[in-house]
């Protein structure tokens, strides 16, 4: 029996059955969690598998988040449009129980949004835009209503009717927009940040009518599970985190670390490496991540004693990599670093080099991605 039906058969009786076991609700649990998995994986190229385990974390605490006493905000971003975003977006609200989805809103409307319609999660498309870069009313009502609502106590205070009135703001929020969150509220997210596909990178076509059922039934999986482990989740602790890591974020981490903690099997490393590389900034562990390749290979073919590089010389000296993996046609070497960097958030920058001004790159600028971990010298585009 493949794993489609024994989602749709064994899992269905035992989740249903009396007397169900710790060892068969753990064992459950990982069959529905890999069957999110797949269902993210087939329809979007995501940066690392960490970000794929994100979000389907995510969506299952999305189901028992009120067992919590925070909730993290899950941020999609990427630096250019069409980068995948917004599909991100709507995959991951299949696998969750009652998403609200919003392009454009106010202050007003999401804090009666909230306590009225109870969203699982509140999904902001085009948060950039709502959010603003400037300091406008608009923008600062939008993120101080989100900044309260990651913990079961937040809420807001507005006149209605010359009275003071209270709304609960506490609920769970994912982002989809260009660029950066404002800092507060970056301090309560996790972050994924997508590139544009590459070509040789497959997924299936997203069909709409044809695959959200699929979605919507893996999701309801994933709710019967996580409602199943809803108690003994909330009363886990999360007491050895990482030292890096501030008090907020192990607060917004606890409901995914919990999770992972009750499916058991692999899941506590998963999360781990999902802490690693999307909160603190280390380089994926996975073997077939471009960014572990590609800084990798960075940091091999680096000339020793030069801070300083520029893309045309780093380019030639990437081809010539060990792996192979960066032989690119010489004409397109540069420009293809020099894109493949801006998604990795290190862009080109004008530098003095050789007594002239050129566009390169600094070594400070990747020494702390170096320093995250030990990276591998086996190693494939």
């Amino acid at each position: 029996m493949d794993t489609a039906e024994h989602a749709t058969g064994d899992v269905e009786d035992i989740l249903t059955a009396p007397g169900v076991t710790d060892e068969q609700l753990q064992q459950v649990g990982q069959d529905i969690l890999r069957e999110a998995c797949t269902f993210v994986d087939r329809f979007t190229v995501l940066p690392s598998a960490a970000a794929r385990d994100a979000l389907v974390l995510f969506a299952a605490h999305c189901w028992i988040y009120r067992s919590f006493t925070e909730t993290p905000r899950l941020h999609i971003t990427s630096g250019t449009y069409g980068a995948g975003k917004t599909r991100v977006l709507e995959l991951t609200s299949l696998l969750c129980p009652n998403p609200q989805q919003m392009a454009k809103i106010t202050g007003p409307a999401i804090y009666h949004i909230i306590p009225e319609r109870h969203p699982a999660p509140l999904c902001l498309d085009e948060a950039d835009a709502m959010l603003g870069n400037g300091r406008s009313a608009r923008a600062e009502d939008i993120r101080g209503i989100l900044n309260a609502g990651y913990k079961s106590s937040g809420s807001i205070t507005r006149v209605v009717s010359n009275e003071a009135v209270d709304f609960s703001v506490f609920c769970p929020v994912m982002f989809a927009g260009k660029g950066q969150l404002p800092p507060s509220l970056a301090d309560r997210s996790v972050s994924i940040e997508m590139r544009k596909r590459r070509k040789g990178e497959r997924m299936d076509r997203y069909v709409p009518k044809m695959h959200d059922p699929l979605g919507r039934h893996t999701g309801l999986l994933l709710g019967a599970w996580a409602s199943q482990i809803a108690g003994p989740a909330g009363d886990i602790l999360w007491v050895d985190p990482p030292e890096d890591l501030a008090d907020r974020q192990v607060d917004i981490l606890t409901p995914l670390y919990a999770i992972a903690a009750m499916a058991g099997g692999d899941w506590p490393q998963r999360f781990a490496e999902m802490v690693h590389v999307l909160v603190l900034g280390g380089v994926s562990t996975d073997e077939v991540s471009p960014a572990t390749a590609l800084l990798t290979a960075l940091r091999d073919v680096w000339p020793g004693g030069q801070d300083r590089v520029t893309s045309h010389e780093l380019a030639d000296l990437l081809a010539a990599h060990e792996s192979g993996g960066f032989a690119w046609p010489e004409g397109q070497r540069a420009p293809e670093l020099n894109a493949r960097m801006r998604d990795l958030g290190v862009p080109p920058q004008p530098l003095r080099i050789g007594g002239k001004v050129m566009r390169g790159y600094d070594r400070a600028d990747l020494e702390p991605r170096w320093q995250q971990q030990p990276v591998t010298a086996d190693v494939t585009a």
